[in-house]
């Protein structure tokens, strides 16, 4: 929830980024009311840019699985797969994802993008677009793995605060400074999990 907190600042964010603006999600125990007995899996799996060390992946998966694990969600990663960033700029990156097939296992597709030399250099100049998720579907996104720009810096936004960001985009939760509505969602998002796997275990489909 910390890191959630730092992308509070509209005012901040809106003249530095893009990007997203914030998600009101309430207090670690806000957000645990209700989500008691066992948990269910939500399975995301993740592309990884080249350039993005192991270490920074998994400091961003432990983060999403830290923050959603007060709502009865176990994040669990089937499977991490080298790629390289597709194009510069949001509309290019965000547009390679969206074309990949959501194969079995995986609920959620979520790339890990690199930086670069150009992307401080626009940093300077333009607002920046850290994070996105296809909004057909909402089931496949991306944010950015490194920090590369001074915008990033002074707006205390790190890799892990954007990744949780987008989470949230992924399980459907929308911008806005009230909880509720994305505690509803997420809450929904776990029913049709835990159903679809019961119904799964009784026809005894399994992944090709």
């Amino acid at each position: 929830m910390k890191r959630l907190l730092k992308l509070m600042p509209l005012t901040l964010l809106l003249s530095l980024s893009a990007a997203c603006t914030t998600i009101g999600i309430g207090t670690h125990a806000e957000r645990s009311a209700g989500y008691t007995g066992a948990t269910e899996a939500l399975r995301l799996c993740v592309y990884k840019d080249s350039s993005v060390s192991d270490a920074s992946v998994d400091e961003i998966i432990g983060a999403v699985r830290e923050e959603f694990s007060s709502f009865g969600l176990r994040v669990e990663v089937p499977w991490i797969r080298k790629w390289d960033r597709p194009a510069f700029e949001m509309q290019g990156i965000l547009g390679d994802i969206a074309a990949k097939p959501l194969e079995c296992p995986c609920d959620r597709l979520f790339a890990i993008v690199g930086r670069d030399g150009r992307d401080f250099v626009w940093g300077l100049m333009l607002p920046e677009v850290l994070g996105a998720v296809e909004d057909t579907t909402l089931t496949k996104g991306y944010a950015v793995g490194s920090v590369g720009s001074l915008n990033q810096v002074i707006s205390f936004q790190s890799p892990a605060d954007i990744a949780v960001h987008e989470a949230y985009h992924l399980l459907g939760c929308k911008h806005g400074l009230f909880a509720d509505s994305c505690h509803h969602q997420v809450a929904s998002i776990r029913r049709v999990a835990l159903y679809n796997r019961e119904q799964d275990r009784i026809s005894s489909r399994q992944c090709l």
